[in-house]
């Protein structure tokens, strides 16, 4: 819609001109970025037309390679609280369940102690293959998602300069056409990678969700009644993340990683009551900063400063515990630069500018709706509810005269 190439470029986010290297740094050892306005976006687009419009260096034009739709300011563009909230919580959870996935493969192999087998690897060497085996398919997987993400990349803005060029020419121009060939060609890499990366899973001794730690996590989420997409990926919805994180139900979902290790093996238990302890406080801090900024009504100012301060102490927190994980960037980024100012410039939670805010008021005036149903005049019935809507979310009005 603004026109620049993607997540993966080297200036990708929207509101500012911050690069991938600094995203990595938080906020305190950094100050905040050039912030975009729709003149720079114009003379960016322009710069980069006038240079060739050559996709590999638009990272020298802000990454802005095509003109915006829309002249909405930029400052007026609404954070998106829920594509940060399922961005982040499915990588904490992708990253608990791999945790318990390494308990659930340290657990064989120390019982695998206890029951010699002649045709049995000895056990140090049956671990440190299993662990390498895992290691390198989680590898491999990462590389074929980069690889994809590329391919959709280039296949996009090759429809963008196939649709600019050839507006009156039947045939396909070559930079095109080159474009195209790439294409094909990490489509078919990813493939490769992939393929590689199920062989090696079939090959262990059991499957990723097959272990007893991961199937209590699974267990927890059908409990509570988050039943994930099956055919997305296992992919979570927006009420998936606020039935996580109504309640004691992130404690629940970690605290059965420790209780599915059995005390005959203690190490290994000790090490899962670990896992479960920081996972337990790092999803309950983000669960604190998803119930702040996604509600749908006028915040205090003692709230955002409440907010303010979960949200320091959650990106301290992921930074401490998972300090070589890749948390994604620009979500963390929109999260601890911008949730903040947004709703201390309007008083109101991100959800009251996003879809959650037209639900709620879709909710709302169905309520109204029956509450009002004896009015017969369809009109008078309308001008009611809508009085009364009105009223419930700016009691001022009632004091104002015509």
């Amino acid at each position: 819609m603004y026109g620049l190439s993607g997540a993966s470029g080297r200036h990708c986010c929207l509101w500012c001109l911050i690069d991938g290297s600094t995203m990595t740094k938080p906020l305190a050892e950094r100050s905040m970025s050039q912030p975009r306005n729709l003149h720079q976006l114009e003379t960016d687009h322009r710069q980069f037309t006038e240079s060739g419009g050559n996709i590999k260096r638009a990272k020298f034009f802000n990454n802005v390679i095509r003109p915006h739709l829309l002249d909405v300011p930029i400052d007026h563009v609404a954070i998106p609280a829920l594509h940060i909230s399922l961005g982040v919580f499915a990588k904490l959870y992708d990253l608990l369940e791999k945790a318990a996935h390494e308990l659930d493969i340290q657990r064989a192999c120390e019982e695998g102690k206890m029951v010699p087998s002649e045709t049995q690897e000895t056990p140090t060497s049956s671990f440190e293959n299993h662990i390498s085996r895992i290691r390198h398919a989680q590898n491999l997987e990462q590389e074929a998602e980069h690889k994809m993400a590329k391919a959709q990349r280039l296949l996009e803005i090759a429809s963008w300069l196939n649709l600019a060029e050839n507006a009156d020419v039947q045939s396909t121009p070559p930079e095109v056409m080159q474009l195209y060939e790439q294409t094909s060609k990490l489509q078919a890499q990813a493939t490769e990678l992939e393929n590689q990366e199920q062989a090696i899973i079939k090959s262990t001794s059991f499957q990723f969700r097959n272990g007893p730690s991961v199937q209590s996590l699974e267990r927890v989420l059908r409990e509570i009644g988050v039943e994930r997409q099956a055919y997305h990926g296992g992919s979570f919805i927006g009420n998936h993340i606020h039935k996580c994180c109504q309640g004691d139900n992130m404690q629940r979902l970690c605290a059965l990683i420790a209780t599915a290790v059995p005390e005959k093996l203690p190490q290994i238990r000790q090490r899962a009551e670990e896992v479960a302890s920081s996972y337990t406080e790092l999803l309950r801090l983000f669960a604190a900063c998803h119930g702040g900024y996604s509600v749908s009504r006028k915040l205090a100012d003692h709230e955002i400063e409440t907010l303010d301060a979960n949200i320091k102490k959650f990106i301290h927190r992921y930074r401490a515990t998972l300090p070589t994980a890749s948390i994604k960037l620009q979500k963390c980024t929109l999260m601890e630069d911008y949730v903040i100012p947004w709703i201390r410039r309007w008083k109101l939670g991100l959800g009251f500018h996003g879809e959650q805010g037209a639900e709620s008021i879709h909710a709302r005036f169905n309520t109204l709706q029956r509450t009002y149903a004896n009015i017969k005049n369809p009109t008078e019935r309308l001008k009611a509810i809508v009085k009364e809507h009105n009223l419930s979310v700016l009691p001022q009005v009632a004091q104002m005269r015509p």
